[in-house]
């Protein structure tokens, strides 16, 4: 294993050692995603819960009237009126009849282009992905030995939110999720929905509580729409390897 990441509350970053990455990795090669249960130490996994839930900077992340990234942070919310905010969630929604579109809270957590406010624990989850433990077991589970990771971010997903039918024609690349969302019913929606290239669902993956899920690529996926009774947030840390 690489380095461990320590992040700025002290902990480490470790993957969970009782964890048989052989067995995971047969897994993949038989069904092209896995799933990996208890990936850290329950005080790790209870310590990022907190971060996501009390210390991450969210902004709205939504598909705009003429198909583009949309991100209404609080600064721009605040210039808003609330019927053109109304328009823009609704919009949003109605173009994923007919296209793709998505709608839900997101958090970068690596400083890119966009001028976009990072917490201070992503740079930890950053180096855990890119260089630390995490990227080890990324290559011992899916073989794929060079790869760098991109697009990582932290997600909510509250009632109503949703993402529309989405495709990556990558080819040795994966999709990775970390879930963090607790005491998480089927039937509150969130199920990532993997596709196959017909549209089909192969299968509905439940979010879950300190959970890595890797998806080879290429895939098509959504995620469902949360119901409007859905009680806790969809919290999950994801990103694509590759």
């Amino acid at each position: 294993m690489t380095g461990r990441a320590l992040t700025p509350t002290g902990f480490t970053l470790a993957v969970n050692p009782l964890l048989d990455l052989g067995a995971f990795a047969r897994v993949w090669r038989e069904q092209g995603y896995v799933q990996i249960p208890d990936l850290f130490a329950p005080d790790v996994a209870e310590a990022l819960y907190g971060l996501l839930e009390q210390q991450t900077p969210w902004h709205i992340r939504l598909t705009g009237p003429d198909g583009t990234l949309m991100r209404l942070d609080q600064a721009m919310l605040s210039s808003l009126k609330d019927q053109q905010i109304q328009t823009l969630l609704s919009g949003s929604a109605s173009r994923a009849s007919t296209d793709f579109s998505h709608c839900h809270l997101a958090c970068d957590l690596v400083a890119g282009d966009a001028d976009t406010d990072t917490p201070d624990y992503g740079a930890a989850l950053a180096g855990f992905f890119t260089d630390g433990e995490g990227a080890d077991l990324i290559r011992t589970v899916t073989g794929l030995s060079t790869g760098a990771v991109q697009d990582l971010m932290a997600t909510c997903y509250r009632p109503g939110d949703f993402r529309a039918l989405d495709s990556d024609t990558r080819a040795q690349a994966a999709l990775f999720s970390l879930d963090f969302s607790r005491g998480y019913r089927a039937d509150w929606g969130g199920q990532w929905l993997l596709h196959n290239m017909a549209g089909d669902i192969v299968t509905g993956l439940v979010p879950r509580y300190n959970l890595l899920t890797l998806v080879a690529l290429p895939r098509r996926w959504s995620v469902a729409a949360i119901a409007p009774y859905a009680a806790t947030p969809r919290f999950a840390v994801s990103g694509t390897w590759g």
